[in-house]
């Protein structure tokens, strides 16, 4: 018997780009390699994690929706060596407002921050109410790191609001670039939002501009402020997520 195929299945198949990322060190050091990920269960996710040279060959990695507990004890072998810097999402509401309460009593959520071979430090701006975690990374080069994960059911008014308190805190205090990154929730291929009018009001710059989901919406986003080159931005499927990966490439 015969198989046949047809020639625009022969076309695709021969244009098909690579799934896999190029294989990058983080031991080389032209650039700091960041990557963020929705990953929807850090431990549930830990051997695709531990497996995946896009994560392994990272500065920095960056995961929102860690749905990590207070006192959850996260393996050293996800990423080994690394500075771990975790919000679980009990742990970042503490108000009496309903909305508040709601999440803080809510599974999922949260955020973490992984850093191997640069020089970190926490950068705690204090501000309660907002899932997020910050850094200061001083070596191989000063970049202020943030990374950030709202919940759909957060008001995007009542948001922003929070939101506004950390950018004023960032913008004053800090004089190095800043990157904040994380999945908001809002859709950066709609109109412009009343998201994106507040960081760029603030001197910041969008800059992932194609979708980072199964369903073709644009959540994953990363603001980046200060660069005098603004860094290389890439999204990166992955196999075991609705969320696509997005990764930085900032020149040292």
């Amino acid at each position: 018997k015969s198989i046949f195929a047809s020639e625009e299945i022969k076309y695709a198949l021969e244009n098909m780009p690579d799934f896999l990322p190029p294989d990058t060190d983080r031991n080389q050091t032209e650039a700091l390699k960041i990557v963020l990920h929705n990953t929807e269960g850090l431990l549930i996710h830990k051997k695709d994690i531990e497996n995946s040279r896009l994560f392994t060959h990272a500065h920095v990695a960056c995961f929102t929706e860690t749905w990590l507990k207070k006192d959850d004890y996260i393996p050293e072998s996800i990423l080994p060596k690394a500075e771990v810097y975790s919000m679980p999402r009990n742990s970042a509401y503490s108000s009496t407002d309903l909305v508040f309460q709601q999440l803080a009593g809510m599974d999922r959520g949260g955020v973490a921050i992984f850093t191997r071979g640069v020089k970190s430090l926490p950068y705690d701006t204090q501000i309660e109410n907002l899932e997020y975690r910050g850094i200061l990374i001083q070596h191989p080069i000063s970049v202020a790191l943030f990374t950030i994960y709202r919940p759909p059911i957060y008001p995007l008014n009542r948001f922003i609001g929070t939101l506004m308190k950390l950018l004023t805190r960032v913008t004053t205090e800090i004089f190095s670039p800043i990157v904040i990154l994380g999945d908001f929730n809002d859709n950066a291929l709609s109109t412009t939002s009343s998201l994106q009018q507040l960081f760029t009001s603030n001197g910041f710059q969008q800059l992932v501009n194609k979708p980072t989901t199964e369903s073709g919406t644009c959540l994953d986003l990363v603001f980046v402020r200060g660069f005098h080159e603004l860094p290389q931005v890439t999204v990166k499927p992955l196999y075991y997520s609705f969320h696509d990966a997005i990764f930085l490439e900032c020149k040292i």
